[in-house]
């Protein structure tokens, strides 16, 4: 009984590190090679958004701006303005699911933006998942 509790503590300190890692690596990762594809190529500025999620962006000319601006795309925009404007019936805004919007809006109360806010509970819940996932799998196989 005493060995299964040591190796649950050391299984659980190896998911976590591990899963750290790999989301930290990956945010790192991502938001470089996503500012170093803005900067080499035609990609679609956050500043030609249309007017309705001109309140969404960053200031696309300072470093904080490029490396969150690869974030800032596709349902992000969504998201988003359902966490900071609600739901709107005359877009598509009511097909996505109310909760990461919901969770946005009560990180944004201490981070004071909505698209770091957005990035926090992603990275968070990915985080999570792997932990999850590493648990799960060295349950599953050993």
């Amino acid at each position: 009984m005493h060995d299964f509790r040591l190796r649950d503590w050391l299984g659980a300190h190896r998911a976590i590190a591990l899963s750290l890692a790999v989301t930290l690596g990956l945010r790192a990762w991502f938001a470089i090679w996503g500012a170093v594809v803005i900067l080499t190529s035609n990609a679609p500025s956050v500043t030609n958004l249309p007017p309705m999620y001109q309140g969404l962006v960053h200031d696309p000319n300072g470093w904080v701006g490029l490396v969150l601006a690869p974030w800032l795309r596709w349902d992000a925009t969504f998201y988003l303005r359902t966490a900071e404007f609600g739901y709107v019936p005359t877009d598509a805004s009511p097909s996505f699911f109310p909760l990461f919007s919901i969770l946005t809006r009560a990180a944004a109360l201490v981070t004071q933006d909505y698209l770091v806010a957005g990035l926090t509970v992603s990275t968070l819940a990915f985080f999570f998942a792997l932990v999850l996932l590493y648990r799960l799998s060295a349950r599953i196989f050993d």
